[in-house]
């Protein structure tokens, strides 16, 4: 009786063989743990260790600026104005586009007619002339620059990991080290000129005392 039971199994045919070979998503969805497996049991909000978070929150986490940064940017900031004076700084007029929100809009200041024609990337930030960098330390926020004709330009946004008044110092005596005469725009931005090159410097107070700035190059 067995071996006729075991030869009645030898004579089944082959499921696979019957219908072809097997789907691999078939058999994935077959093989797959069911949500009554215990190790899928963290799904149930009930025995759930930490509460839902809720919506992820895309923005920039704040600055965090250590004491030995401060200290860092500060002597870098010294050694690349060693020997420069703060420049005098002439009384402007108002800024028109100084508070617009995007960085592209705002280096109308510079150039107006160009804020639709520059590209978005941080890689323009590497292009900034020697004699103007960002300040020491400083976090890069957003970066925009053109190469085409009269609308070469280039721009950074960056927090700097000291109060506002020394990085507008800072500019002053930079600026003033690479030739460029200033003036004032708005309440707080520099800009200046040599030749055909123009310069901004453009600060966007914070609620921690502290700002965010634009540095934007024209020329």
């Amino acid at each position: 009786m067995l071996a006729a039971l075991a030869l009645s199994g030898c004579a089944r045919p082959d499921p696979v063989a019957a219908h072809g070979e097997a789907d691999p998503a078939v058999t994935q969805a077959v093989i797959a743990p069911i949500l009554t497996d215990p190790d899928l049991v963290s799904l149930a909000k009930r025995f759930a260790v930490m509460a839902d978070p809720g919506p992820l929150d895309a923005s920039l986490p704040p600055d965090d600026f250590a004491p030995q940064t401060i200290a860092l940017a500060r002597a870098e900031a010294a050694a690349l104005t060693a020997g420069a004076t703060a420049a005098a700084v002439a009384q402007g007029e108002g800024c028109e586009g100084c508070n617009a929100l995007l960085l592209a809009e705002r280096a109308r200041v510079l150039v107006p007619a160009c804020s639709s024609n520059l590209e978005e990337d941080l890689e323009w930030a590497l292009h900034l002339p020697g004699d103007l960098p960002i300040y020491p330390k400083a976090h890069l926020r957003e970066a925009v620059g053109s190469a085409g004709g009269p609308c070469r330009l280039r721009g950074a946004s960056f927090n700097a990991p000291v109060p506002s008044g020394e990085v507008l110092a800072f500019y002053r005596a930079i600026a003033a080290k690479a030739g460029y005469g200033l003036r004032q725009a708005g309440q707080y931005g520099l800009v200046g000129t040599r030749g055909s090159s123009r310069l901004a410097v453009l600060a966007q107070p914070q609620p921690d005392g502290f700002a965010q700035f634009d540095l934007l190059i024209a020329g």
